[in-house]
């Protein structure tokens, strides 16, 4: 038999869910009356990757060739590998240092067979992690790290 792999990535995305689902719980809710709270924004996004993962469980197989290949899961589990490395790189190198560095790696991954052009991708990268640093702490007032190499902490 043939591993569909699609379906078995939409598995693990639904047992993630649960996971997600519990560890969303713990998060603190301060919200007032007015405010949605904390939890709303994760509650969505695992609420959604539920039911894209129960869609795809329930497909019928109709004889194409799956999605996720084993070239295009090598891809996925790179960019998971990537996501934690960013995760930990965070907290060390702060929120810009590891935005430029991690979108750089991110586009590069992602083109595919296309070919970037170096500048763009700086330019693309300086005006996404300054744009989304200044709606952080700016619009939303939510510090983000500044690394403890850089600064002993937050």
């Amino acid at each position: 038999m043939k591993v569909k792999y699609d379906k078995l990535f939409a598995a693990v995305c639904l047992i993630s869910v649960i996971v997600l689902f519990i560890s969303t719980r713990q998060i603190r809710d301060l919200a007032s009356e007015s405010d949605p709270g904390a939890r709303v924004f994760p509650y969505i996004g695992e609420t959604l990757l539920a039911i894209c993962s129960i869609l795809v469980l329930s497909s019928k197989d109709d004889g194409t060739e799956s999605w996720l290949n084993k070239e295009s899961g090598r891809r996925l589990l790179i960019v998971f590998g990537c996501s934690i490395l960013y995760a930990i790189s965070i907290v060390w190198l702060g929120y810009l240092v590891s935005t430029f560095f991690c979108v750089i790696g991110f586009i590069y991954l992602l083109r595919g067979e296309n070919r970037v052009k170096p500048i763009v991708v700086v330019v693309m990268t300086i005006v996404l992690a300054v744009g989304l640093y200044l709606l952080f702490t700016k619009g939303f007032s939510i510090m983000l790290p500044k690394g403890k190499l850089f600064n002993g902490g937050y």
